[in-house]
């Protein structure tokens, strides 16, 4: 599994990749035994690629043999990591995170009255950028 996640990291188009157990029955029972976590049988590898998933399949296929999803996804990862450099060091940022399953970009900031969402919307186009604001009016 790992070298498939290697692999991964070096497809054209590469968004992301996470490991689920979303097939293990051990999740859907009340105090499942520790020995059924984790079970490498039991395992998905999901990866996202922007382009052909496929080809992308066929590719991974060669180095892992167990559960595979591979998806479509709008942007690539390297994407969505220099829009995040980009946004980093624009003024109130505190953080800022690839959301790899929801392929996009989550902006923390102290406040937003909806105006850097409107500005992040019209550079990036609505939904890359998700700003979130700690702050909130009281009422």
């Amino acid at each position: 599994m790992e070298t498939a996640h290697t692999q991964a990291l070096q497809l054209p188009g590469f968004a992301g990749a996470w490991i689920d157990q979303s097939i293990n029955p051990a999740l859907h029972e009340p105090d499942p035994p520790e020995t059924a976590w984790n079970d490498p049988t039991k395992l998905v590898l999901n990866v996202q690629v922007a382009g052909d998933p496929g080809a992308a399949e066929k590719s991974l296929r060669r180095w892992w043999g167990g559960a595979l999803c591979v998806s479509e996804a709008v942007r690539t990862e390297r994407e969505l990591l220099r829009i995040q450099e980009r946004v980093q060091d624009l003024p109130d940022v505190l953080s800022s995170g690839v959301s790899t399953e929801e392929n996009r970009l989550t902006v923390q900031v102290a406040h937003d009255d909806g105006t850097l969402q409107e500005q992040l919307d019209e550079e990036y186009g609505e939904g890359v950028v998700v700003v979130e604001s700690l702050l909130r009016p009281a009422s």
